[in-house]
This record gives C-alpha cells, structure tokens and sequence, in this order.
C-alpha cells in the first residue's frame, strides 16, 4: 500500500533543525531496510522563524491587565513569520490549548479566547487613539 506524511520539524536556531534533519535522514535507510518499505522524499520547505517586534510585544504587555505572560516565539511558518520576512512589524498573542493547535481535539477556553480578544482590542486602542 501507500502510506503519505509529512513531518514539521520546528525549532528557533537553524542549526538546530539542520542537526534534526540530519539524525531524520540517517534514520530513513535504517527503516527501509528494517520494514522493507521505500520513502519517497517530496520537496522540502522551509520558513524562517518569524522575529516579533519589540513595539508590538511592548504593547500587547501593557494592554495585558491580570493576565500572566509569558513571552515565546513561534518557529512555525505562521502567516505572521511571512510578513516579519517582507518587513512587515509583527507580533502574536497565543491562547492556551490543552490539547494543542492544529489537533481535532483543541480544547481551547471560551474565556481564554475572550482574555486574549481584549488584550489585542485594548493593544489596538492604544495604537489606534
């Protein structure tokens, strides 16, 4: 049969993901050879990890009121990390998901998605006035 994956390899140094897919590529003979399958690698992509402006952060963590933080970066290929690639100022607020993004079973809070909804609404008012 045929079996189709993709793997996401993420982190924020270069050489980091460069050791990953290095320890990916030397496993890939060992499996085809173990299960008598064949890999067929498809093109890889690739995107930079997105740089958060300082002024935006700054901003998101003033808007914040009551609301622990906790500043992280996103080495995902997020449309954000495209336009911070273009020059375009960016930044991010992450709600909390026990189950993870992108997964069938999210769990996201509606009062977590609210909580972040007024720290981008309170962010845009003090960019907009």
């Amino acid at each position: 049969g045929l079996f189709q994956f993709s793997l996401d390899v993420r982190a924020y140094s270069d050489a980091v993901v460069a050791d990953l897919e290095r320890q990916v590529l030397a496993l890939i003979p060992v499996i085809e050879a173990r299960r008598g399958v064949q890999f067929e690698l498809g093109a890889r992509a690739a995107a930079m990890v997105g740089t958060v402006d300082p002024g935006i952060m700054a901003g998101l963590e003033h808007a914040v009121s009551g609301i622990g933080t906790l500043r992280l970066g996103s080495p995902a290929s997020h449309d954000a990390a495209a336009f911070a690639a273009a020059g375009v100022p960016m930044g991010m607020i992450f709600v909390r998901n026990q189950n993870g993004s992108h997964n069938p079973e999210e769990a996201m809070e509606i009062d977590d998605f609210m909580a972040a909804t007024q720290v981008l609404a309170g962010w845009l008012g003090e960019v907009v006035t």
